[in-house]
């Protein structure tokens, strides 16, 4: 019997220690693999976000690159005589004076004939059909009367192709007194130089130079595989011996592909001591000729460039060449 009561005892003994921790959860590993993955998602969570941000976030702004000066002391001798050049015609001149040049020997660099006692056009107006089915529609115009008159030929391109010279637009070109051009969207392509031009020009020689230049809503564009000029809103006279005056924007390979602007502020004469020329970019690069220095032989010439101001004297003949046009190519 001693022996059956202790049974109930040892039962009771080994329920009673489990009963101590009967009231908390069983530990399966559950919660401990709940709360890992809870601080996996939080992690996965805060690196999408961080990616996510960093992928929103703004490069940084490069540092602007320093602005070069085009216009200084040491080059503006060369500048200036470029830009009196294209008020004389010279820089550009023997591009545009026998426009537009096409070859068929009836046009070529010749004016419409008339007969010298009526004054009537011997000339005809052609519709021509060009080589790459392209068109020219030419007509002769006569004025006045047959000694004292205004010949012109009219001449309208619509991809006109002649050898391996391409045409297009229109181009009016008269003599009288002087040469006349008027030109609307003209381009002449022969494959080694685009010329384009737009608006008018007028120019006359004297002996063996042209003495007289002038232009009105002139756009002019020359392209080699080496070199660029383009020349917008032209309003300028040049009268050799007389003086120079107006304004225009110049851009070339020699202004490093920038736009200059040029204005003369009255008339400008070599050997006069009026007028005055600006240059200038939109960087605060200006050059400044000031003709009044109360000595017709010399000018002023101030260069503003890379925040500093010079200034320093030359004489005319500097430029003297610039404003004698030869032409090679002259009718």
């Amino acid at each position: 019997m001693k022996y059956l009561s202790l049974v109930p005892l040892v039962f009771i003994a080994a329920c009673g220690g489990s009963s101590g921790s009967s009231n908390a959860p069983l530990d399966d590993g559950t919660d401990q693999q709940t709360e890992s993955e809870s601080e996996s998602e939080s992690e996965s969570e805060s690196e999408s976000e961080s990616e996510s941000e960093s992928e929103f976030e703004p490069e940084p702004e490069p540092e602007p690159e320093p602005v070069v000066s085009v216009l200084t002391l040491d080059n503006h001798a060369d500048i200036v005589d470029k830009v009196f050049a294209i008020f004389s015609g010279k820089l550009y001149g023997d591009d545009v004076i026998t426009a537009p040049d096409y070859p068929d020997p009836t046009y070529y660099r010749t004016w419409p004939i008339v007969d010298g006692d009526t004054a009537e056009l011997i000339s005809q107006p052609a519709d021509i059909v060009c080589e790459n089915g392209g068109t020219l529609i030419v007509a002769p115009e006569t004025t006045g009367f047959h000694s004292d008159n205004l010949l012109t030929w009219h001449f309208d391109f619509d991809s006109c192709q002649y050898d391996a010279i391409l045409f297009d637009g229109q181009l009016a070109t008269s003599i009288y007194e002087s040469v006349n051009i008027v030109a609307t969207d003209f381009v002449r392509d022969d494959q080694s130089k685009v010329v384009r031009l737009t608006g008018a020009l007028g120019m006359r020689s004297g002996g063996d130079i042209y003495s007289f230049w002038n232009t009105h809503d002139v756009e002019f564009s020359r392209e080699t595989p080496d070199s660029f000029l383009m020349i917008e809103a032209s309003n300028t006279s040049f009268d050799y011996g007389r003086g120079l005056t107006g304004k225009f924007v110049v851009q070339a390979d020699w202004t490093d592909g920038l736009r200059m602007s040029v204005d003369v502020d009255g008339v400008i004469n070599p050997g006069e001591d009026t007028g005055s020329l600006v240059l200038s970019f939109d960087s605060g690069n200006v050059l400044s000729l000031n003709a009044e220095t109360g000595d017709v032989d010399t000018v002023e010439i101030t260069v503003t460039a890379d925040g500093t101001t010079s200034t320093i004297t030359q004489p005319w003949s500097t430029w003297s060449d610039s404003f004698i046009f030869q032409s090679e190519s002259r009718l």
